[in-house]
């Protein structure tokens, strides 16, 4: 199954009425997506922030759901293209 990202491009994502609104995010939810955006492992980013693995994994799924993202790789596009 093709995402929606996909079939009709990034820049017409963006044309159907996405948006990334940072202030959805918590704070710390900020920083893991900064983190990952580095491209700092799961495990590295637990580390350098001072938090489990599982915590990571359980701020990522947070950070999808607010971002109405499939991956982490399009959350930061997002991130990076839609503000």
């Amino acid at each position: 199954m093709m995402t929606l990202a996909k079939r009709r491009g990034p820049a017409k994502v963006e044309a159907i009425g996405y948006h990334f609104d940072a202030q959805k995010l918590s704070p710390r939810e900020s920083e893991v997506l900064s983190a990952l955006e580095q491209g700092v492992s799961y495990k590295g980013a637990a580390h350098q922030l001072h938090i489990t693995i599982n915590t990571i994994r359980a701020r990522v799924r947070g950070i999808l759901l607010k971002t109405e993202s499939h991956s982490i790789l399009e959350s930061l596009w997002r991130r990076r293209n839609l503000r």
